[in-house]
Order: structure tokens, then sequence, then C-alpha cells
């Protein structure tokens, strides 16, 4: 995955995330650099998989909130966030698979989140400012404001012939929030 925030100096930090690594870059004009390596593991700083042996999850998705804070959506069907200096702050359990897909509102730190499991959830800023308050070495449960389990809104399309629209149960992929609206994608193409 891949978010972009200006970084109050007149450039851009650019976060890249993947397996078991988020790299946070500065772009100022037509320079990219690699500014640093964000903390994985709280047990071992700027060490991807430095956790004493417990294999770090595998990123899947980043965005930055209006506030500042850089957010990710794991395998593991986690959230976790950092500070603006790449210092992990929180882990969140979320959903119950991973976490494919985050969408931060444009004016306010309100995020959507969608993974594997077909739920789209809907989490307040309050989630955020108590995350900030954990310790990142344990995940923390949290409760959405609202939840959209898709699942059940899956099995009632169907296409013009009255077969059934999806051969499965959605997999979440890319959320878009459009004024008070929002798209959702699936895995297999469907909005």
């Amino acid at each position: 995955g891949v978010a972009c925030a200006p970084d109050g100096g007149g450039g851009t930090t650019i976060a890249t995330a993947g397996a078991r690594s988020l790299k946070l870059w500065r772009l100022d004009g037509s320079s990219l650099k690699l500014w640093r390596r964000a903390e994985l593991s709280p047990a071992k700083p700027g060490v991807a998989g430095g956790g004493g042996g417990v294999r770090e999850p595998t990123l899947c998705c980043v965005a930055y909130l209006r506030s500042g804070l850089l957010i990710a959506g794991t395998s593991r069907g986690e959230i976790w966030s950092w500070a603006a200096g790449g210092e992990l702050v929180s882990r969140l359990r979320v959903h119950a698979g991973p976490v494919f897909a985050l969408q931060c509102h444009p004016e306010e730190d309100w995020v959507l989140s969608g993974g594997k499991d077909g739920r789209l959830r809907l989490w307040g800023p309050a989630v955020w400012e108590r995350a900030n308050a954990s310790t990142p070495t344990a995940p923390a449960q949290a409760a959405p404001v609202r939840m959209l389990d898709l699942r059940s809104l899956a099995a009632a399309l169907t296409d013009v012939a009255g077969r059934p629209r999806l051969l499965g149960p959605p997999c979440l992929r890319a959320i878009h929030w459009v004024g008070e609206r929002m798209l959702v994608g699936t895995r297999a193409g469907e909005l």
C-alpha cells in the first residue's frame, strides 16, 4: 500500500507498506529519499521483525489521518498506528481476517476499514485518541461506531436472471469516501 501526506515543510511524506515493512519517504520537489523505516516491533525499535522471534504481519494497506497519524491494516486483522516520527503507538484488533482497505475522511479523523471478513467498519476519532494512550506491545480491542456486514447483503444480490451476483463471500479490497457516501470494491470486482 501507499499513502501520502504533507510534511509541514512544503514537501510530502510517502508511506509504503508490504511484507513486514513500513518505509517512510520524503519527496521535496523532484527528489525522493528514504527517510526512515518505521518501527514494527516495540521490543526492538527501528528493526522490522525484531519482536523477539515473533514474526511481524504483512502490512496490507496504509493511510494518513488528517491529524497526521499513520495507520496500516495488517494480515492479522489489526490496525496499527504510528506517530509522525515513525514510532509505533498502538495496535487494535478490528477484523476477523486481513484488513485490506482503509480510507480516512478528508476533514476529520474518521476511518473506514474493510477486509477479508466481508465487514465494513467505521471508526471515530475517539478510537485513535484512546489507541495513542495504550501500549503497542499487545493488540487492544476496539468497538466501531458502525459496522455493515456485506456478507448478508451479498446473499440478496442477483443478476437480471435471478442468479447470485457473488459466487462467494465478499472480500473488501478498496474503499473510497465521496461526501457522505462510500464506494466499496470487492475481490470479485463488484462495487
